[in-house]
């Protein structure tokens, strides 16, 4: 739309334009938080179980290795597999168990709990080669390609930095027993990886800030879109003013049909009007059944004298039922009296008072 009609988009998403887009799955997600919350996951599995963990994890090694104790017996490789098997899922429940609870708890903060069919049904786009180039050469895959080099060379400098004191010890591992080499070599891992994380963490929050606003900039609508999406929900203006003009009309017109049924009309005298109508069986009290100002306060009073209704000046009395009083209903309690003055004046005059007869 923006191609078509020249607009920028600059006008902010509305809330149905973020609903269609999280219904086909276009969300604000950093895929770094992920990283950095399962590599965090796994460093406390390491700090709170690290030596158990690699004990197990010796033992198994040391027991796994003995081919020989093992092919020697009646069930052969068959048991060696099976003690496999079954030793690395001990070793790795930790992380199958931890690893799901913690995926959930990165995306739900993100983008909460949404299922969408939309984003898991196949597009031409995704394979196309075309599109492929496009998503090379945007600000994402720009954005994306950037961080990835980040991330090598950030992951690079700090091993390097964290082996090279190191370099002496390593080909001494050749000599030690297999626990100690192990017990090394996983202190020199774990010493990498934390590093790592800590660095990681920096990188997943500025990746978070940067496809907020990214997500924020390309949901941007242009004014027409805007326009044409409130059409859409809301019903073109225009058509709206249309009818609101002919229901105006409409009640106006009904509103004057219950002005020769008035019992006297209040005026300004020359802003406002409003009619009442008392009836003693079928009301408590007086029913505003018209009113208006300006042009329509002199069609009340037309209409009034055509028919034979009495109009009564008293200012106060027609400014205050017009501001306070709706039509069809009865005049507040405090003006009591000084309605009922007007309508005793009226009918002993026996509707018989024309504009100008009576000043009230």
């Amino acid at each position: 739309m923006a191609e078509q009609t020249g607009q920028e988009k600059t006008q902010p998403a509305t809330p149905r334009k973020r609903e269609k887009a999280r219904e086909e799955g276009q969300v604000a997600k950093s895929r770094e938080i992920n990283s950095v919350m399962l590599l965090g996951g796994a460093l406390g599995i390491f700090v709170l179980f690290g030596d158990a963990w690699m004990h197990t994890w010796t033992e198994t090694m040391r027991k796994g290795l003995d081919v020989f104790s093992i092919v020697g017996m009646d069930e052969g490789w068959g048991v060696l597999g099976r003690y496999w098997l079954h030793s690395l899922l001990v070793i790795l429940a930790p992380f199958l168990i931890l690893f799901p609870l913690l995926a959930l708890a990165a995306n739900l903060p993100q983008v909460g709990f949404h299922i969408t069919p939309k984003a898991l049904s196949p597009k031409a786009n995704r394979i196309s080669p075309l599109s492929g180039v496009k998503r090379l050469f945007s600000v994402n895959g720009l954005v994306e390609t950037l961080k990835s080099l980040a991330k090598i060379v950030l992951i690079g400098w700090i091993t390097y930095a964290t082996l090279r004191p190191e370099m002496r010890s390593l080909p001494l591992l050749a000599i030690r027993p297999l626990g100690a080499a192990l017990y090394y070599a996983a202190t020199i891992a774990f010493k990498v990886t934390i590093r790592v994380w800590i660095a990681l963490v920096f990188l997943a929050v500025l990746d978070y800030m940067f496809q907020r606003w990214n997500y924020e900039r390309e949901l941007r609508m242009t004014k027409q879109e805007v326009k044409e999406e409130m059409k859409e929900t809301e019903g073109d203006p225009q058509v709206k003013a249309r009818i609101r003009s002919v229901q105006m009309t409409q009640a106006r017109r009904r509103m004057m049909q219950e002005v020769p049924n008035a019992d006297v009309v209040i005026t300004n005298p020359d802003h406002v009007a409003v009619a009442l109508r008392y009836d003693r069986l079928k009301e408590s009290a007086p029913v505003v059944v018209a009113k208006g100002a300006g042009w329509l306060c002199e069609s009340i009073k037309k209409l009034a004298r055509e028919h034979g209704v009495p109009i009564v000046e008293k200012p106060p009395l027609a400014r205050l039922l017009y501001r306070q009083v709706d039509l069809g209903r009865e005049i507040p309690v405090e003006v009591y009296r000084i309605v009922a003055e007007v309508l005793s004046y009226v009918y002993r005059l026996g509707r018989n008072v024309r504009d100008g007869a009576t000043d009230g």
